[in-house]
């Protein structure tokens, strides 16, 4: 099956009626990202990287009001700008990408897998292309991810579930001081925008929370020199006073 001729419209069939008819003023959602190997309820406002190395994010989520197990989660997450919304959106080249898969890989050529504890058993769409909110002008380009089961995930609220780990490659052509948004888009009420949202298993009409906005920076920074680089700088220093001593 090739998921690329899958539309926003066509994969969240069953996500669907859901936002017409969901009361979800009780029910809350909101995503967050932070550095792999950090504590799951870090929410840094920057994380620093070095130009030409690759970073790996992971990418979070609380959800809180609803009363029966979720069933289909997805997310937009924005790391370039586009004037386009859609799968043929193309990005302006911000110098961030997702690694080993390109700016326009193939869905199935994307490296994200969904966390089976407890996202297993689900449909996973993974499509590039440009998303939208209601005030960012131009739309962003990133990474559309939605995993959607015909059952539920087996479970209902929790905090800081991990949903995935993203790599993503910094360009060389970056310099310290740069600083590059990586965004999780909410809910657009635009035709043709990708969103972020949250639904549960309740039938036939699923209740949907939509995730507000969430956004921080990689921040470039010189690379720090290894202890052995240090040490010969060291011994050069010392050599230099004592000619100068001589």
């Amino acid at each position: 099956m090739n998921l690329g001729k899958f539309t926003r419209g066509a994969a969240l069939t069953a996500f669907a009626t859901c936002a017409l008819f969901a009361n979800a003023q009780s029910r809350t959602a909101s995503m967050y990202w932070n550095k792999f190997g950090d504590a799951a309820t870090a929410a840094p406002s920057f994380v620093d990287v070095t130009a030409g190395s690759t970073v790996t994010l992971s990418f979070y989520l609380t959800t809180t009001g609803f009363t029966t197990n979720l069933a289909g989660v997805s997310a937009m997450i924005g790391f370039d700008t586009a004037t386009s919304t859609g799968a043929g959106a193309t990005p302006a080249g911000s110098g961030i990408t997702v690694a080993h898969g390109g700016t326009n890989a193939v869905p199935t050529g994307i490296p994200l897998t969904w966390n089976p504890t407890p996202f297993s058993g689900g449909f996973i769409i993974n499509e590039f292309g440009g998303g939208s909110d209601t005030t960012s002008n131009p739309r962003p380009f990133g990474l559309w991810t939605a995993n959607q089961t015909v059952a539920d995930f087996g479970y209902t609220n929790a905090p800081n579930v991990k949903m995935f780990d993203l790599t993503f490659t910094v360009s060389n052509t970056l310099v310290a001081g740069d600083l590059r948004p990586i965004t999780i888009f909410k809910s657009p009420n635009q035709p043709g925008a990708w969103d972020s949202n949250v639904s549960d298993s309740t039938f036939p009409t699923a209740n949907t929370a939509f995730a507000p906005a969430y956004v921080a920076n990689l921040r470039v920074v010189n690379p720090v020199p290894e202890p052995a680089t240090i040490a010969v700088l060291g011994l050069g220093v010392v050599a230099l006073l004592r000619r100068r001593k001589k």
